[in-house]
């Protein structure tokens, strides 16, 4: 179903407009075009169709009259703000609960976030087009048996940002009843940018692409008049060598308070503030999700050279670790602390440390400041996870971006296997994993239904100390709650202050 006008011509890089009513009945049957993309593990061409602004409704009630509203759960999708869409999320599992489920597209790569730090292009459409889709949901959902008044968001990766960034605008705070973050949050360094460096990145992109840079207006009409196409093919040479090919490039950032602006301030600032979506909030980890850093810096032995020569730099981009920090010094004790200042190598052990470097950096510490301060600022219903199961049948995500052969444990993504399943593909799936499928749609889905995942057995308890309480997802046979996730390598990243 169309949330949108498409953003075609002027409406390229402009907030979005809710789409026009339309005359007669839509069939609404058929998967919806995706959004300019490029695939980025494939070397793919060029992908999608910008007519791209639509999200797909899955109800378990089609009785019209019936008043019974169930909750609702929106998702968004990952993929480093440039590919994936809302047709990756697979219904059938989530629908086996007492829910209404939307997935949905947004604008992806340059063309949802390229921003020149002024009113030209002020950037975050990706987000405006999430936030005006919920608006959309508010307003609609009744009519699919779902109740505007209980809509949980949920987000893996970028799309766990995605949804924490709805927590903490002023335009999506007060539509949301609950949010789900898994593997991504949006304090992380890597999931958004200064408005400088959005400045110096959309300058560039309109450099390669013969536009003039002197005026941002003349810039952001020239690019208006570049295909699609050209725009993808020439972001992809944004990309600095030697930087895992998983961290996004163009990417939401802090934006000049203009009118429609979504995010005008540091989010950890907004926490402080106290001016953010008082709901009920969970969020969590893979046990491995630093693997998909580690695939790209073993995939070869010019990689793993590459990385042990500029350690520093590569760990200063990738991380972010701040401009006012001495990276040098920053970058070695890192390397101190998970290399013991040895030359890095990629047999069993190395890739190891490597995985865990990177889960540490970009997962665990943003969703412990995050619980932290949450905690600090009285924030009651928090939930925190790790999930620690690891299928012997399923295709792990290390298989998907280049290596089948090791085993990176829990992988970034892995916990997607156990939402997104059609009965088609479930028959590939071991009985243990089938359970695995029941107890994460159970927790999930109680999460929306009653604000508290709590599963079948067992009992999953809010975060209340600085200890950062949290469930162990271990697998059928269920979790275990525990605290000070990863203590030492935390506690290093705590004190460490990138």
């Amino acid at each position: 179903i169309p949330y949108a006008e498409p953003p075609l011509n002027q409406l390229r890089f402009a907030v979005p407009r809710p789409v026009l009513p339309w005359k007669g009945i839509l069939n609404a049957k058929l998967e919806p075009p995706i959004c300019p993309q490029m695939l980025p593990y494939k070397n793919s061409p060029p992908i999608g169709e910008e007519d791209c602004l639509y999200l797909n409704v899955y109800t378990p009630k089609v009785e019209r009259n019936d008043t019974n509203y169930i909750p609702v759960m929106i998702f968004f999708h990952g993929g480093s703000f440039s590919f994936g869409s809302g047709t990756l999320l697979k219904p059938h599992a989530l629908l086996e609960a007492d829910i209404v489920l939307v997935t949905v597209n947004y604008r992806l790569g340059a063309l949802g976030f390229l921003s020149t730090g002024d009113e030209a292009s002020p950037g975050n459409y990706g987000l405006k087009d999430q936030n005006l889709s919920i608006q959309w949901v508010k307003r609609h959902i009744h009519h699919f048996g779902g109740n505007p008044s209980k809509i949980t968001i949920f987000g893996q990766s970028v799309g766990g940002a995605s949804t924490h960034y709805h927590m903490l605008s002023s335009l999506s705070k007060d539509l949301i009843n609950g949010v789900i973050c898994q593997s991504g949050l949006g304090n992380a360094k890597w999931m958004f940018d200064t408005r400088d460096k959005g400045k110096y990145l959309s300058k560039n992109l309109g450099k390669l692409l013969n536009c003039s840079t002197d005026y941002s207006h003349v810039m952001v009409e020239c690019l208006r008049q570049v295909s699609s196409g050209d725009i993808l093919l020439t972001q992809s040479k944004l990309s600095k060598p030697n930087i895992t090919k998983s961290l996004p490039i163009f990417k939401p950032v802090i934006e000049p308070d203009v009118r429609g602006a979504f995010l005008t301030q540091h989010p950890l600032d907004i926490i402080r503030s106290g001016n953010f979506a008082k709901v009920p909030f969970m969020a969590g980890i893979t046990a491995n999700d630093g693997c998909i850093c580690t695939v790209d810096h073993c995939k070869d032995s010019t990689a793993i050279t590459e990385f042990n020569y500029n350690f520093d730099e590569i760990i200063s981009n990738e991380i972010g670790i701040d401009h006012r920090m001495d990276k040098n010094y920053t970058a070695q004790e890192i390397k101190r602390f998970y290399f013991k200042n040895q030359l890095i190598t990629c047999d069993d052990k190395g890739r190891e440390n490597i995985s865990n470097m990177y889960t540490d950096a970009l997962f665990l510490a943003p969703t412990n400041e995050v619980l932290e301060l949450y905690l600090k600022y009285n924030h009651t219903s928090l939930y925190n996870y790790d999930f620690e199961y690891k299928s012997t049948l399923l295709t792990s995500t290390s298989a998907v971006i280049g290596d089948a052969v090791h085993d990176y444990g829990v992988c970034h993504s892995d916990d997607m296997n156990y939402f997104s399943c059609d009965p088609n593909s479930l028959k590939h799936y071991s009985p243990k994993d089938r359970a695995v499928v029941e107890r994460m749609v159970n927790m999930w889905t109680n999460f929306a239904i009653y604000g508290n995942p709590t599963p079948l057995d067992g009992e999953w308890k809010t975060v209340k100390t600085k200890d950062l309480e949290y469930y162990a997802i271990k697998g059928p046979q269920g979790g275990k709650m525990s605290k000070r996730l990863h203590g030492n390598r935390a506690d290093f990243w705590r004190h460490l202050q990138v």
